[in-house]
C-alpha cells in the first residue's frame, strides 16, 4: 500500500489524496453531514490522523527537496569541473603565449643585432669606398705636429 502511495506522490498527487484514511474520513464527514449529525462529523474529524497526514506531507516534501538538492549538487559539481577544465586549458594557452612572446623577443633581439651589424658594415663599406676613391701618393708624409712630437 505504501508503494502505491509513494508512486502516486511521485506523479504529483498530494499524499493526503493517496491515503485511504483520507477518503474514509472524507466519506464519513460527508455521510455525517448528509445525516445532519454535527457530532458524528466532529468525531470523524477528531479521529482522523491529521498528524499522520502532515508527516506524510513533510516526508514527501523532504524527498522532493533531497532530489532537487542532489540534482543541484550534481549540476554544481559539473559546473565546477568544467570551470577547472577551462582553467587548465587557459593555463596551457597562456604558457604557449609566453613561449611565443619569448620567441618573438629572441627574434627581435636577433633582428636588432643584424641591424646593428648591417649599419656597422655599411659604415665600413663607406670607409672602404672613401679610401678607394682617395689617390694614394708614392710617399706618405706624416705631419709631426699632429702626432705631438718635435
Amino acid at each position: 500500500m505504501d508503494e502505491i502511495r509513494l508512486l502516486l506522490m511521485d506523479f504529483g498527487i498530494p499524499p493526503y489524496f493517496a491515503d485511504i484514511g483520507f477518503w474514509v474520513t472524507l466519506l464519513g464527514v460527508i455521510w455525517a453531514a448528509l445525516r445532519g449529525s454535527f457530532r458524528a462529523m466532529v468525531w470523524f474529524l477528531e479521529h482522523t490522523s491529521l498528524v499522520a497526514v502532515k508527516q506524510e506531507l513533510d516526508d514527501h516534501l523532504a524527498r522532493r527537496m533531497d532530489k532537487q538538492r542532489k540534482d543541484y549538487d550534481d549540476k554544481l559539481s559539473d559546473a565546477i569541473n568544467s570551470i577547472a577544465e577551462l582553467t587548465k586549458s587557459n593555463q596551457e594557452i597562456l604558457k604557449q603565449l609566453v613561449k611565443l612572446e619569448e620567441r618573438d623577443a629572441a627574434k627581435f633581439h636577433r633582428l636588432n643585432n643584424l641591424e646593428t651589424t648591417v649599419q656597422s658594415l655599411s659604415t665600413e663599406l663607406m670607409h672602404i669606398q672613401v679610401l678607394n676613391n682617395m689617390p694614394i701618393g708614392r710617399s706618405i708624409t706624416l705631419n709631426t705636429d699632429d702626432i705631438g712630437g718635435d
